[in-house]
């Protein structure tokens, strides 16, 4: 064999092998795709699934919302293969088209400002389609925004282990842009997690 066959062939033995290195080891890398929504799991909700977590929103309530001062949001974890997740409310937050973005509102403020939460929770399939799609992970306590009619205690600082998952109804700012018809970005970060983790999605009927 000559000697640029000889190279040719030992650079595409390096590419496979370097290949199979991503595949086999390592965490899986997030590649950005500009315009397009994540995997819709069903009518209102948006799947993002890496090799360590599932991460899901639903957007029904939000879809009856636009004039209210806060925007709903149904939100699902699951830990595939992360260290245990810590989360809180500042482990959340919405980003708009424009960039900006909105932490999840402080609870003392929603629960003096805010009407229709009751019926947010009936608003929303959410619930079923993300337990079906995750069906051997456990759940996690978590009630970051307690219905007032229930009487719950806030639980706002959560653990999820290695095949947990955890389901919430939380609550941003309104934002500047507008609800219905824009798209979005949920982004969470946690110790237990090397990098933020992100799902695409778009409010709409």
């Amino acid at each position: 064999m000559s000697r640029p066959r000889v190279t040719l062939a030992i650079s595409l033995v390096l590419l496979s092998l370097a290949a199979t290195a991503c595949i086999i080891g390592g965490k899986r890398e997030r590649q950005l795709r500009p315009g397009e929504l994540d995997y819709k799991l069903g009518p209102f909700t948006y799947l993002e699934e890496g090799k360590l977590v599932g991460l899901a929103v639903g957007t029904q309530a939000a879809l009856y919302r636009e004039k209210e001062k806060y925007m709903p949001l149904a939100i699902g974890l699951a830990n595939k293969d992360a260290a245990t997740l810590r989360l809180s409310r500042e482990s959340f937050v919405l980003q708009d088209e424009n960039g900006r973005r909105y932490p999840v509102v402080p609870y003392a403020e929603f629960k003096e400002s805010y009407g229709p939460q009751t019926m947010d929770r009936t608003l929303t399939t959410f619930i079923d389609i993300f337990i079906s799609h995750f069906p051997n992970f456990s759940r996690s306590s978590s009630n970051f925004f307690p219905d007032r009619a229930g009487g719950g205690l806030i639980i706002d600082s959560i653990e999820v282990p290695r095949w947990y998952y955890v389901i919430d109804l939380l609550y941003f700012p309104r934002p500047e842009s507008g609800v219905v018809g824009r798209r979005f970005e949920l982004h969470v970060s946690s110790p237990g997690l090397p990098d933020e983790v992100f799902v695409k999605f778009q409010v709409k009927d």
